[in-house]
């Protein structure tokens, strides 16, 4: 056994050969230095930090961080990198900080006290990497950020579970090289501390089934009995609800089956209030003289209402309609509706969804393009001594309008001198027969029937 307060590595390589080395106050391995384990040694930090601005092999070693000193000093960094075959935390008050990436090829072991990521990331190797005997009291957490992934081949998995990360996999299909990310921070503000993002090679007609674990510790204020699976595409921006098959509370798992793809997911009780609703195509369309407006919306039980917004410059926005929201959980809602009068040339259309706590999301905007003559309608149709036609230009010009009879024959013409926006011109029909009519308007000659009384 070697003993130390500090160890201080400048310029020499230190291999131990010994069965056990013991640094009381941290090992730093300053720029230039090298630490080589060899024989299997078990490192002990007791109440002191691991630090690398220079080089660490650590061939079969275990690290082990225990004792009772403050988490800010007993941290895992430096500016080189880290990679341990074995790492234990043992913490008997107070945890252990990482403050850089680091990697676990072999076991990431808990015997006592939290490891927090504090935004840097650990990733475990593929062949051995793996967290044994995490639970309540000592376990990964990171409330500000960072994660802890594997990368593994998942062919046909059966109740596979990488890493011990806590996602359990099941499926008949070769989901191939496969990314399992495991973060803690808390998704749109009240799903539990927990999240997976799941990146398969293969990510199409699954049919898988997904076992997500978690402890009681990250709950949250999120009811157990309650508990769904959600599902981001967008990088938990907005969400959609994928249900429950089962929840074991006293297991802590809720899982789902037939799951077509994988992305980000997270358990969420939506009686303690919305995540993010997920908007799927919100789409407008030129019809006609109309734009369709269309939008499916998931998971809505705490969501009040829509509201459709259109900018001729992508500034000043101006609401076109609202629409209450329909308040599905576990279908989704199609909904329809129509500006009947668009603005000629290019729009922007947007959408906006506003929840019952008083938040609202809002979508990216989509343009539609109106060419100017396509703006002219006319009404009533049928007409008895008049009938009107609105016309949209985009710039002051002149126009000639027409009414021509059904053998083509122009009955009536004038020349009309339009400015930007909405225009109407009064057309008489008092001294023309009574039968069917077209009006054309401008060179596009857009023909409108008109039918007397």
């Amino acid at each position: 056994m070697i003993k130390s307060s500090n160890i201080f590595l400048i310029a020499v390589a230190l291999l131990f050969f010994a069965s056990k080395a013991s640094a009381q106050g941290g090992i730093f391995i300053q720029s230039g230095a090298f630490l080589i384990a060899s024989g299997s040694p078990s490192i002990i930090i007791k109440d002191g930090k691991f630090v690398n601005d220079g080089t660490f092999t650590a061939a079969t070693s275990n690290v082990t961080m225990e004792g009772t000193a403050s988490t800010a000093n007993s941290t895992i960094g430096g500016s080189s990198a880290v990679t341990f075959r074995g790492l234990t935390i043992a913490k008997s008050s107070n945890n252990v900080q990482i403050t850089r990436n680091i990697r676990v090829n072999g076991n990431l072991l808990f015997t006592s006290g939290l490891l927090e990521l504090n935004g840097s990331n650990i990733t475990l190797g593929p062949a051995n990497g793996l967290l044994v005997n995490e639970s309540e009291t000592s376990r990964i957490y990171g409330l500000t950020g960072g994660e802890v992934r594997i990368t593994v081949n998942l062919n046909a998995p059966t109740t596979v579970n990488p890493g011990n990360l806590g996602a359990v996999f099941t499926t008949t299909q070769n989901m191939g090289s496969t990314v399992i990310q495991r973060g803690h921070l808390q998704q749109a503000g009240n799903s539990i501390q927990r999240y997976f993002d799941i990146t398969p090679t293969n990510n199409v007609a699954l049919a898988a089934t997904l076992k997500f674990n978690y402890f009681d510790a990250e709950l949250a204020s999120n009811g157990e009995a309650s508990l769904e699976l959600f599902k981001s595409t967008d990088n938990g921006a907005t969400w959609s609800s994928q249900g429950a098959n089962s929840r074991n509370s006293a297991s802590n798992y809720v899982d789902q089956i037939n799951i077509p793809d994988f992305s980000r997911w997270v358990l969420h009780d939506p009686t303690i209030g919305p995540l993010p609703t997920q908007i799927i195509n919100f789409a407008a369309a030129a019809v006609g003289k109309k734009v369709k407006l269309e939008w499916v919306a998931n998971s809505e039980s705490q969501f009040d209402y829509y509201r459709v917004e259109r900018s001729a410059d992508q500034v000043v926005y101006s609401s076109v309609l609202t629409q209450p929201a329909t308040g599905n959980v576990s279908t989704s809602s199609h909904y329809e509706n129509w500006d009947n009068k668009p603005l000629p040339g290019l729009s922007f259309y947007r959408l906006l969804q506003f929840s019952k706590d008083g938040s609202q999301w809002k979508s990216e905007s989509v343009q539609v393009f109106f060419d100017e003559e396509e703006l002219a309608f006319i009404y009533p149709n049928p007409a008895l001594d008049e009938v009107f036609l609105n016309y949209g230009s985009l710039s002051p010009k002149t126009i000639t309008v027409g009414v021509v009879n059904v053998l083509g024959q122009e009955v009536w013409n004038k020349s009309w001198d339009v400015v930007p926006g909405d225009n109407l011109l009064t057309i008489p029909l008092d001294k023309m027969a009574e039968g069917k009519y077209f009006v054309t308007v401008g060179k596009a000659g857009l023909p409108f029937l008109v039918l007397r009384n």
